[in-house]
């Protein structure tokens, strides 16, 4: 037969195992009702006579003996006899004789029963005088029963007990013995080596225990007293740093967004102010002295107000600046004379330039004929005698759109037009109706500068 048992487990087991066939029987022993097992000490018979039994210690202080010779049954056997042996810990050993039995705890304690009735005999204190600071009593280890003597070992200590009749020692002469008083006696001698080896351990402990907490709280501490220099609790603190994250965000965003270069193909195709197509049928002939003297105007969507940049090499980037758009002073179409074409023939100061766009006037009055400017000095007051002023209003043109550039006349129309005008001077004109003609346009001049808020 075998017996299993394991720690911190309610039962133990015999196995009984056959060897001719092979077959084993297992029969459960314990109380599922009491704590786990601490200690299982088997005691089997020497002689035929004798009975076999187990002893059990278990973690609540209690001992169970069990009949190790019970018949094989379904249910786990029950001890034969249970009592409670410590109350201050588990059981850690267990001795027995025919006379006695001892039993030994965790706290170092030992006890004495009587083997038949189970009463208790003699209660022996640990030999461990007081336990280490944060460490517990040394249980007992081991108890050895020999005949009339006791042996128990706990921790680092040895105690021995002897069954037997104790004989008083007559008192020494007081004359002969007086001076044996002045020695220290042995037992105050153990007494303070152990309070030094105490002491010692103590001081080790602790000064273990202050580089562990140096170790773990040095960090936390040394945040604390960084905290408390800049006045700052801990949600401030955590502000704070977002804070600053999030402003080292917005700088990168804004860096990342100023480096950003143009690359080939950023460069999209533009026009030039196109004509519109009703501006284009309503002034038919027109347009072939522009598509003259004005080719690049007349192109089709490819045309550019300013040179297609160069194509890179690499894909390095390259900084560009915005382009220079003036800003308009008065309300009308203005053209910027950065998307005047470099086409153009003529010089700016030639008598022949291009023409000015038409302007409208307010939309309080009523709408009169655009009147055109010239760019060059020299042959202003030719062109301001020969314009509308000079000739007899009869009916108001129509103004064109206001937003549609239009093209109002080319070099050959210019030279047709300077002609009549001279034709026209050195006819001899109505002086009535040239006066009626220049109060109209003092008038008209009066309201245009009204409208703009000059006057």
């Amino acid at each position: 037969a075998l017996l299993i048992g394991y720690s911190d487990h309610p039962f133990f087991y015999r196995v009984v195992v056959d060897l001719t066939s092979g077959k084993y029987d297992t029969t459960a022993f314990g109380d599922p009702s009491f704590g786990y097992n601490s200690i299982i000490e088997p005691f089997f018979a020497a002689q035929p006579d004798d009975y076999s039994f187990i002893i059990t210690g278990d973690l609540q202080g209690s001992v169970g003996i069990y009949d190790w010779d019970t018949p094989q049954t379904s249910s786990p056997i029950v001890p034969a006899r249970r009592f409670e042996a410590h109350e201050d810990g588990a059981v850690t050993a267990l001795g027995w004789s025919s006379v006695v039995l001892a039993t030994g705890s965790t706290r170092g304690t030992t006890t004495v029963w009587d083997a038949l009735t189970l009463e208790p005999l003699r209660l022996f204190s640990s030999p461990v005088l007081r336990a280490a600071p944060g460490r517990e009593f040394g249980g007992v280890s081991r108890i050895v029963i020999k005949q009339e003597l006791l042996v128990i070992i706990a921790n680092n200590r040895v105690m021995s007990w002897k069954v037997g009749q104790v004989h008083h020692r007559e008192a020494p002469h007081k004359v002969k013995h007086a001076r044996a008083r002045n020695p220290i006696p042995k037992g105050q001698r153990m007494h303070r080596y152990d309070l030094h080896r105490v002491i010692k351990e103590s001081k080790r402990e602790l000064e273990q225990e202050n580089a562990y907490a140096r170790r773990t709280m040095g960090r936390e501490r040394e945040q604390r007293s960084t905290l408390n220099m800049l006045g700052l609790s801990e949600s401030e603190a955590i502000e704070y740093v977002l804070m600053l994250s999030r402003e080292e965000e917005k700088r990168r965003r804004v860096s990342h967004t100023i480096d950003e270069g143009v690359f080939e193909g950023d460069f999209e195709d533009e026009m030039f102010l196109p004509v519109a197509s009703s501006s284009l049928t309503s002034h038919g002939p027109a347009l072939p002295a522009s598509n003259q003297s004005f080719p690049s105007l007349l192109d089709d969507h490819h045309s550019r107000t300013y040179p297609r940049a160069a194509r890179p090499m690499t894909d390095e980037k390259v900084q560009v600046s915005p382009v220079f758009v003036p800003e308009p002073m008065e309300a009308g179409i203005t053209i910027s004379p950065l998307r005047i074409p470099a086409s153009l023939p003529g010089s700016l100061t030639s008598t022949r330039s291009l023409p000015d766009v038409a302007r409208s006037t307010s939309s309080s009055f009523e709408h009169f004929a655009s009147i055109s400017s010239s760019i060059s000095s020299s042959t202003s007051s030719l062109e301001h005698s020969c314009s509308a002023w000079s000739t007899p209003l009869r009916s108001p043109p129509s103004s064109p759109h206001v937003g549609t550039p239009i093209l109002r006349t080319s070099s050959t129309s210019t030279e047709n037009h300077d002609r009549q005008c001279e034709e026209e001077l050195r006819a001899t004109p109505d002086l009535d109706e040239m006066d009626a003609d220049l109060k109209f346009a003092i008038e008209l001049s009066l309201a245009e500068a009204r409208s703009r808020g000059e006057v």
